[in-house]
């Protein structure tokens, strides 16, 4: 496994904590703050499951293996984060991260720098993923198309952390294919 980017092999951080019965969301929250790297929860993996972990200071990667495995998933590591997501979709994850990024590389340069300017999201229940890709766009003054292929939906409140916008827009749509 290749970690995101953001964790070169050189410095792989070391996660020098224990968790009991902890839920999996506050362990990818907890993990994101130790390590810098983001940790993203797939929606379709139970983030109150509650799970076991020890770190024992050993590296990041070997930690998040376990970590994905325990919550019933697998790791897709990629070039801003790391996703937990459901077993066999590592691939088609990290493949669709390469895909946006290389389709990114030739817009202009504003257009990429707004599409890579990182941001926390938060939403509250009920707010439908439309509603919060049109918020996304305006709040970094991009146009966007028609939304009528994304299905109407009422998303559970959640979060992401701080990501650049296009990841953030591949984050909440990838759950729609």
């Amino acid at each position: 496994m290749v970690l995101a980017a953001r964790v070169s092999a050189a410095a792989d951080p070391a996660v020098n904590a224990t968790w009991r019965a902890t839920p999996v969301a506050s362990i990818a929250e907890r993990i994101g703050a130790i390590t810098g790297v983001p940790i993203v929860i797939d929606r379709r993996i139970d983030p109150t499951k509650r799970i076991d972990l020890d770190g024992g200071g050993r590296p990041l990667e070997i930690v998040l293996g376990e970590f994905a495995e325990a919550a019933g998933g697998e790791v897709a590591s990629l070039r801003r984060s790391c996703r937990i997501v459901p077993k066999g979709m590592a691939v088609r994850v990290a493949d669709a991260d390469a895909a946006r990024a290389s389709r990114l590389a030739p817009l202009p340069s504003a257009v990429r720098e707004s599409l890579e300017k990182e941001s926390a999201c938060r939403w509250e229940a009920g707010t439908p993923p439309r509603e919060l890709v049109e918020r996304l766009a305006e709040e970094a003054s991009i146009p966007i198309g028609p939304l009528d292929t994304i299905p109407h939906d009422h998303l559970p409140a959640g979060s992401l952390p701080s990501l650049p916008l296009a990841d953030r827009f591949d984050l909440l749509l990838a759950h729609y294919d």
